[in-house]
């Protein structure tokens, strides 16, 4: 029998992993100090667009890809069991995604609603502004909620994205200082768009 557990720990870790983000000095994609935000330059007619297969980044151990935003950088971090995701340092923050996987019986909604139990359990000034169906452009279901958590002195926009493969459930966690613009939201959410399951 598949083990079910209340997805708090998780969950709380996937909310404060942003914590040692925070300073471009840990990680060396930071120091790029790259506004994401900007719109890409068109190919010259010498140079021939790249293909969106060929930007996909795969995560073999989980089993799913998806395409990062462009102009941001894929990389380790200790003790995470996948990549990350950065756009550079924005100000005085790094807006990330970070990924995470958990085994859970239960169903979606079930899982989505404990975790968000949790995070108001443990974060008492988080608030939840918005949950809602979330559909890829592969057609996978899932759901996306929004919040708002202060951590560390700073305000914080958190997007949780949650899919689903059999038991496995996982969590795509994208986090930005509430001061930065809400286009760089458009990008994770084209970004999340791509997310899928690999045979």
């Amino acid at each position: 029998m598949t083990h079910r557990k209340t997805p708090l720990q998780l969950f709380v870790f996937s909310t404060l992993l942003l914590v040692s983000l925070l300073g471009c000095s840990l990680i060396q994609a930071s120091s790029d100090e790259q506004t994401p935000t900007e719109a890409p330059v068109s190919p010259t007619a010498t140079e021939a667009p790249v293909s969106d297969e060929v930007m996909r980044h795969f995560e073999p151990d989980g089993g799913f890809s998806y395409i990062p935003p462009e102009g941001w950088v894929v990389d380790e971090y200790p003790g995470l069991k996948y990549m990350i995701v950065l756009a550079g340092q924005i100000g005085n923050f790094n807006p990330n995604i970070n990924f995470l996987d958990e085994t859970y019986s239960g169903t979606m909604e079930e899982y989505v609603s404990l975790n968000l139990d949790a995070i108001v359990q443990v974060f008492e000034e988080a608030s939840i502004i918005s949950q809602e169906e979330f559909s890829t452009n592969e057609g996978l279901q899932g759901f996306k909620v929004v919040i708002e958590n202060y951590q560390e002195g700073l305000q914080l926009i958190q997007i949780f994205y949650f899919f689903e493969a059999g038991d496995t459930k996982y969590i795509a966690t994208y986090t930005r200082s509430a001061d930065q613009i809400e286009a760089l939201d458009i990008l994770v959410d084209q970004c999340m768009k791509t997310f899928r399951f690999e045979d």
